[in-house]
């Protein structure tokens, strides 16, 4: 039976823990969440990633005002137009379509792309800030509204609050310890890949996770560009909600934006918890 790539049990790690690096962690540690991925790789297949990334990571540089707003600008819209009282779903779960319209015109959207449907199911942007901001725990529903945590419509406030906020909980809003490892070689990528053209799920990503020891339970094989694609919907949206990736007419080729290297740097940097034979995921 073809593995399916939505399900990791379908899939085993032949290095599955930071617990059985040579090096060692202790239980009542924390590491950062880069080191969760690099710290199962060797030497030199650290070096080896590093080579297919273009070079290791730059220590995260000053956060600007002027790149904290234009990246958090959808994301404190949402919340504000969310509120306390939420706003009703369609059938399909998609935001009603004058917000839809309301939101392209105001964050410079339609400019970008011709738009003649504000349908959200037809807007894959709209679809990526609301999904993902779900994903974070930032936007929750109530029956059919869905309404904007506490702590979102706080941070929607402030620009540098929401920054904070969506930095902080990236790192715990994957569903597997897979999803987490696709994420991260992503995230690697593109805090290496200042001013480059580059597709954010690539073949350094597929490689990471071949040396990360990710198989097929049913046929052997590592992991294809197809799944790995499936298995990065969750960053790959808040990138592109955050402008962090400018698209620049090819298909899944992005240009990486200053303000999407400084957030994939401090996102990598957060600090995990190892419990045991695995990490922790932050509670929301």
């Amino acid at each position: 039976m073809a593995a399916r790539p939505e399900m990791e049990h379908y899939w085993s790690m032949a290095v599955s823990t930071l617990a059985q690096d040579p090096d060692g962690v202790s239980a009542d540690e924390t590491i950062t969440l880069a080191e969760t991925v690099l710290g199962r790789m060797e030497p030199d297949q650290r070096e080896r990633l590093f080579e297919r990334l273009g070079g290791e990571p730059p220590q995260a540089g000053p956060v600007l005002p002027e790149m904290i707003s234009p990246a958090t600008r959808p994301y404190c819209w949402l919340f504000q137009r969310l509120g306390d009282r939420g706003l009703r779903l369609t059938s399909a779960g998609h935001l009603p379509q004058a917000v839809v319209r309301e939101g392209y015109e105001l964050l410079g959207w339609n400019r970008e792309v011709p738009v003649s449907t504000f349908r959200e199911g037809d807007r894959v942007r709209m679809t990526a800030l609301r999904s993902s901001a779900e994903a974070l725990g930032l936007a929750v529903r109530d029956g059919s509204r869905l309404k904007a945590s506490n702590e979102a419509r706080q941070a929607a406030k402030e620009p540098t609050a929401t920054w904070s906020l969506l930095v902080d909980r990236v790192p715990g809003c994957w569903s597997s310890e897979l999803e987490r490892d696709v994420a991260v070689l992503a995230l690697l990528g593109v805090a290496t890949g200042a001013g480059q053209r580059r597709n954010l799920i690539g073949d350094a990503t597929v490689w990471g996770l071949a040396a990360l020891g990710w198989r097929s339970q049913s046929t052997g094989e590592i992991p294809s560009l197809r799944h790995v694609s499936r298995w990065a919907s969750k960053i790959k949206e808040v990138m592109h909600s955050m402008d962090a990736l400018a698209w620049r007419g090819v298909p899944g080729i992005d240009e990486i934006r200053p303000h999407g290297v400084l957030f994939a740097q401090a996102v990598l940097a957060q600090p995990v918890a190892v419990c045991g034979s695995a990490f922790a995921r932050r509670a929301r």
